[in-house]
């Protein structure tokens, strides 16, 4: 799977493919996933935009999966699904298998306190 983290604007964002492990780590957090109203809130327009995944014909017929704060939203040919993710496991996933710089985990803050 090959996982972009969407975050900057005019530059191209930071992208690398997934290990195996952190790949099967995904797959079962999506598994466990409930579909949810499609009432899902749209990232900010500028700054960190969550996590973009190219399946890579690893989860069935999912085109494309962005992964941001509580949310899943799955392109298939049948549309758009959108999964419930309460805890940000799949977040939690992208954001440990990332490798990337401080300067860059630090444009992916935690969700602000309501």
């Amino acid at each position: 799977m090959r996982v972009e983290l969407d975050v900057f604007s005019g530059v191209p964002n930071p992208s690398w493919t997934l290990e195996p492990d952190a790949a099967a780590a995904l797959r079962d957090a999506l598994a466990r996933m409930v579909a949810k109203a499609s009432d899902a809130q749209a990232p900010e327009a500028l700054g960190y935009r969550g996590f973009v995944v190219d399946p890579q014909g690893e989860l069935g017929d999912w085109q494309e999966i962005r992964v941001w704060r509580h949310v899943v939203v799955a392109t298939t040919p049948r549309g758009v699904e959108v999964l419930d993710d309460p805890d940000s496991r799949a977040e939690s996933i992208l954001i440990a298998a990332a490798h990337l710089d401080d300067d860059i985990m630090a444009l992916v803050r935690p969700e602000p306190t309501k």
